[in-house]
């Protein structure tokens, strides 16, 4: 039993000091300095950070603008030849035309973005706009709020309130 146990920890020793598993460390590194931006893409791309979250890494709303989805289960839902096939073809994309026509990503960078995207952890896409229909109703009643609050404030100082009693006095006078 011993030699057993001896057997199995000199064998996972050799297999994560294999170069195979450290080169698949270091490509999820390099891919993920490419999709923040410390490395830059070869060709001057922007960083997918710009407009990108990425949320199961950690890399939330406030790391970077939120101008498009959350690439958290890019790979976990469409695979690894689907997400080659998105990054090969982001030149086609509408809101991606003009930043990757002339500078589209190449095939290693394509391939270490892979290994980044496959090491996170699996995600799911959002499934309801809850959320954001009830930040916007919040939103939307502090405004109302601060609005009736600052105009019902308004409506009594200065001219205004001269205007008002104004018309409080020709209102009693009629009545």
């Amino acid at each position: 039993m011993n030699l057993l146990r001896c057997f199995v920890f000199f064998a996972l020793i050799v297999l994560v000091s294999s170069p195979v598993v450290a080169s698949i460390a270091g490509d999820a590194r390099t891919g993920q300095s490419l999709y923040t931006g410390e490395m830059p893409f070869a060709a001057g791309a922007s960083p997918c950070i710009a407009c990108h979250s990425l949320s199961a890494a950690g890399f939330g709303n406030a790391r970077m603008a939120n101008y498009a989805g959350d690439l958290s289960y890019l790979y976990h839902g469409f695979g690894t030849e689907g997400m080659q096939g998105i990054l090969r073809n982001l030149q086609h994309l509408p809101s991606m035309a003009a930043i990757y026509r002339e500078r589209p990503l190449s095939d290693e960078e394509i391939r270490v973005l892979g290994v980044f995207f496959a090491a996170l952890p699996e995600a799911t896409p959002p499934t309801s706009e809850l959320p954001i229909a009830l930040h916007a109703a919040v939103v939307f009643g502090v405004i109302a709020f601060v609005l009736g609050f600052w105009g019902r404030h308004r409506r009594r100082a200065g001219a205004r309130q001269q205007l008002h009693e104004r018309h409080e006095i020709k209102t009693r006078g009629m009545q």
